[in-house]
């Protein structure tokens, strides 16, 4: 269970969106920079949506950082 829940403390929009952006690969920078500009304020199931787009344009472009997934290594004997 989540430790502020249990102390009733609110977790504020921005501090939970920020906390997500701040976790995220160098490889979604781009997409760091192009949320900013927006004048109203996001929700967090926004970012999470637009997040699993970027996330998949990136895959599917191969751009994400190759060390940052782990590694299958085939066993040689």
């Amino acid at each position: 269970m989540d430790a502020l829940v249990v102390v009733d403390t609110p977790i504020f929009v921005e501090d939970h969106i920020e906390t997500i952006l701040d976790g995220l690969l160098v490889d979604f920078d781009s997409f760091v920079a192009s949320i900013f500009p927006r004048t109203g304020p996001y929700k967090v199931g926004e970012i999470k949506a637009i997040l699993l787009v970027q996330e998949e344009l990136l895959k599917r472009h191969h751009q994400l950082d190759p060390f940052s997934f782990p590694a299958i290594v085939p066993f040689t004997s």
